[in-house]
């Protein structure tokens, strides 16, 4: 996590190598910003989990998550 001693899940980097077999555009690069406009990372494990084709909406707890980020 971003800081070890209290698990802080803000500025966590995450880097995603391929496309998903053509889920995911590749040469880009995406900030989110931890605040009340940007997304949790929760919704890009809920991407993750879509790609590889389940059709989950939420990932842990639903209070975090608003599902998957919109495109960009």
């Amino acid at each position: 996590m971003h800081k070890g001693n209290n698990h802080e899940h803000y500025d966590l980097p995450f880097l995603l190598a391929g496309s998903c077999g053509g889920h995911f555009a590749t040469g880009r690069f995406v900030a989110y910003q931890a605040s009340a406009a940007g997304h949790p990372h929760n919704n890009l494990l809920v991407s993750l989990a879509n790609a590889i084709g389940t059709v989950e909406t939420t990932f842990g707890d639903p209070e975090h998550c608003a599902g998957p980020p919109p495109p960009t």
